[in-house]
This record gives C-alpha cells, structure tokens and sequence, in this order.
C-alpha cells in the first residue's frame, strides 16, 4: 500500500480543501489562523508534503463550511 500523501484520492481531497479556501477568498494565513496551526504547516498541507489526520480535516472543514461527511462519500464515489 503506497503512503497516503501520494495517493490520488488523498490529493484530490487536499485539493478540494484548497480550492474551497480559494473560492471563498482566504488566505493560508487566514484558515491557519482559525485553525490554530502555522501558515507554514498549511502550506505543507496543501503541498501533500505532510498528512492531516480525521480531526483536522473536521475542523478544517468546519473552519471553510464544508461537511466532512459529504466530502469523504465524494472520494468513495470517485467523484
């Protein structure tokens, strides 16, 4: 099994998260702010350089108004 940070559902996870920060005009200084973490380690986030576990990714959906639920099944769909 190949690590998580090169899988391509793990990427296209990240990316969503990316291009909704995006979509609502935040910074990574912003979300990181929220989030209580370094710019520096978002950044590294969304570089898929490191990995972000289920509680993160719950508050980082919580943080862009996303619903961890629907964008879990979305990977499981392939879409």
């Amino acid at each position: 099994m190949e690590k998580t940070i090169y899988c391509s559902s793990y990427r296209t996870l990240i990316g969503r998260l990316r291009s909704a920060r995006i979509e609502r005009g935040l910074r990574q200084a912003q979300v990181a702010k929220m989030l209580k973490v370094s710019r520096q380690w978002l950044s590294r986030v969304e570089i898929c350089q490191i990995r972000i576990d289920v509680l993160q990714l719950s508050s980082w959906c919580q943080v862009l108004g996303l619903n961890a639920r629907d964008l879990v099944r979305e990977l499981e769909e392939g879409r």
